[in-house]
């Protein structure tokens, strides 16, 4: 703590006597359970930006730990998570200290921080960025000290002639206790005002003789056709699972929903042994927007098959917006329907909104179907916050809680939750965690200077 209280002394008088702006945002997350261990984390992010120049850090306090969450242990946890010192110029970014960052589209290395689902991949050392006219080259070292202080290394250089790209990228993985990793990557690609073209390709090649070598490839075609837009995309992976650590974080060809009752049903993309394609058509005609959606994957030898279908329409008039949606998911002996519908009606000039969801679900498991309900009604006012129900009937038992979403002052967000909710997965890019059931409180305040 003292030392936190000393760097932020520090950086308030630089950015005073320089006359530059300071940035905070603290975010406090509290949950009470009737049963079981309740938990509280608080985030603090401090920044401050002169000239070319930005400072900052991340102060992290739990209790008990996430980190020790499995073992039952009462733990605390109070440190400065991150810091980060920062240079941009016309040609060149340095920056010492943490860094998250991404070579190609994560078939190699994927460094990323996504809170929402308690992933923070960053690595504490030095980036640098050239930024030549026709050229980007990257370069970085850092630990990894969620993956026990591992060392990794690595670069890319991206070639931009005309509207083509070609890019070289590599990566090194030295764990302390363990086997080295080497990451090459290719990638090219092309973007015209109609049409985007990506391929890549990546190599895995263990330092040690017994561990197979991986690959990966991902190609991705984007046409623009008037108000419509059409995306193919196709993905090989074998033995590229790297350390299970989840360094990289390729393109997963899923269509993940917003959605609670698709959501809690969501594959996670097998790099050991996985091939598929997806593709998807969007637009607007008619004062309607719709989406169509289609993804399969399987292992090499064609079993674990997946196949995901996705529909949606939407109409957005002067007092309503109505949008509905299906699903088919067919993932091994498990099949998926689901049936969506979402409404909002504005009554104006009134302030007021009410916001209406309906999920319906069936599955079946090996001939036995059953049934899965979920709704959410929320009364919004505008620039002041909302207040709703969600419930339903999951795997055979019921939910309901209350929800509040406010904005008492200006610079404040809180988020107040009572009641009980279903366990499920929560996705974002690829990564997935489950969560189990909950019952209690949740309250979250979000203030930000």
């Amino acid at each position: 703590m003292r030392r936190l209280l000393l760097y932020f002394l520090v950086l308030a008088c630089f950015s005073i006597a320089h006359s530059q702006s300071i940035a905070v945002r603290d975010w406090l997350d509290y949950r009470g359970v009737w049963e079981g261990h309740s938990h509280f984390e608080n985030r603090l992010f401090l920044s401050v930006d002169w000239s070319n120049f930005t400072t900052g850090l991340q102060y992290l306090a739990q209790q008990p730990s996430k980190l020790f969450r499995e073992t039952g242990t009462d733990t605390i946890k109070s440190a400065i998570e991150s810091y980060w010192f920062s240079l941009y110029l016309k040609n060149l970014e340095f920056t010492a200290g943490s860094f998250t960052t991404i070579l190609g589209q994560g078939l190699i290395l994927n460094l990323v921080r996504q809170y929402n689902i308690d992933i923070d991949h960053h690595i504490d050392g030095a980036y640098l960025k050239l930024k030549l006219p026709s050229a980007d080259v990257v370069g970085f070292s850092g630990l990894a000290r969620w993956d026990d202080n591992a060392l990794v290394r690595g670069g890319q250089a991206v070639f931009k002639p005309w509207k083509l790209q070609l890019g070289q990228e590599y990566a090194k993985i030295k764990p302390k206790d363990g086997k080295d990793v080497e990451l090459y990557g290719t990638m090219a690609a092309c973007d015209f005002d109609f049409l985007s073209l990506w391929a890549e390709a990546g190599t895995k090649k263990p330092l040690w003789e017994e561990s197979p070598t991986g690959y990966a490839y991902y190609l991705s075609t984007i046409l623009y056709i008037s108000n419509f837009t059409f995306i193919g995309e196709y993905k090989n992976y074998k033995n590229f699972v790297i350390r299970e650590k989840q360094y990289n974080n390729p393109p997963t060809l899923i269509h993940y929903s917003p959605y609670t009752l698709p959501s809690r049903h969501v594959k996670k993309v097998n790099l050991n042994d996985e091939v598929g394609f997806a593709f998807s058509a969007s637009g607007n005609k008619f004062g309607m927007s719709g989406e169509v959606f289609f993804a399969s994957a399987a292992r090499h030898n064609g079993t674990d098959k997946y196949h995901q279908l996705w529909l949606e329409l939407s109409k957005e008039k002067k007092f309503v917006d109505i949008m509905v949606a299906g699903e088919y998911v067919a993932d091994k002996d498990t099949t998926y329907l689901t049936g969506i519908t979402d409404l909002t009606l504005r009554p104006e000039p009134s302030p007021f909104a009410l916001t209406i969801t309906a999920e319906g679900q069936q599955w079946n498991y090996q001939d036995a179907y059953h049934r899965n309900i979920y709704f959410t009604v929320n009364i919004n006012y505008a620039g002041f916050g909302s207040i709703g129900l969600e419930g339903g009937v999951v795997d055979e038992e019921s939910y309901i809680r209350a929800v509040s979403s406010l904005k008492l002052i200006e610079n404040a967000d809180m988020r107040i939750s009572l009641g009980s909710r279903p366990g499920g997965f929560f996705c974002s890019g690829g990564i997935c965690r489950y969560e189990d059931r909950f019952e209690g409180v949740e309250v979250r305040v979000i203030l930000t200077y």
